[in-house]
């Protein structure tokens, strides 16, 4: 069994929204938490159930991901963003 952290988790959402990962590719992920053999930390697993239930959902047209909930998740979760520019 795999214990997933908050952080393995936030770094899902950077992959996305630095576009590492496509938003198919995160909802499969993020589904697939909830069949395979993952654990969560009993003290994390109302916010990283909350988070990764949002992630599964992300590709409904009910409950589009945006960059906003992108950000609301990753405060969830720990993780302050700061967008910058590259040169």
């Amino acid at each position: 069994m795999v214990t997933l952290t908050r952080q393995q988790v936030a770094d899902r959402i950077l992959m996305f929204l630095n576009r590492e990962l496509s938003l198919s590719e995160l909802v499969d992920w993020a589904e697939s938490t909830f069949v395979a053999d993952v654990a969560l930390p009993e003290d994390e697993m109302a916010v990283l159930n909350d988070v990764l239930m949002t992630l599964a959902a992300a590709d409904s047209p009910i409950a589009p991901l945006s960059v906003d909930i992108c950000f609301a998740l990753l405060d969830r979760l720990g993780v302050q963003v700061a967008v910058i520019r590259k040169p």
